[in-house]
């Protein structure tokens, strides 16, 4: 018998234990229930489903950029506000140099004609 709500699982032997220490039957990288995600990832009660289950390598996990899970719209919302600012850092910076570099050229010019 599974309770969800207690991340607990009842053996057949009428013993409970609790699914921290139960590891998954399936191997490999897989989008799964919330009783079979470590309970450090399980924050919401309410998300039943969708929880990445043994993605422990970078290229696991930058391959479910890809994947539609609990927090692909979270994911997704971050790296647009960071390209975001970065092209807006990088087109700020590109401007203040053109500027920059006008108005050295102008000071030099009136330095020039006062010496």
């Amino acid at each position: 018998m599974l309770y969800e709500d207690r991340l607990l699982y009842e053996d057949q032997d009428g013993s409970q234990n609790n699914t921290s220490n139960v590891q998954s039957l399936r191997s490999g990288a897989y989008l799964g229930p919330r009783h079979e995600a470590n309970p450090h990832e399980v924050y919401n009660d309410y998300i039943v489903s969708g929880y990445r289950i043994n993605y422990n390598t970078w290229t696991l996990t930058l391959k479910s950029l890809f994947q539609l899970h609990n927090e692909s719209v979270n994911v997704w919302t971050h790296l647009f506000g960071f390209f975001a600012a970065l092209i807006t850092i990088i087109v700020i910076a590109c401007a203040n140099s053109n500027t920059l570099q006008q108005t050295m050229a102008g000071t030099h010019q009136v330095l020039s004609e006062l010496i």
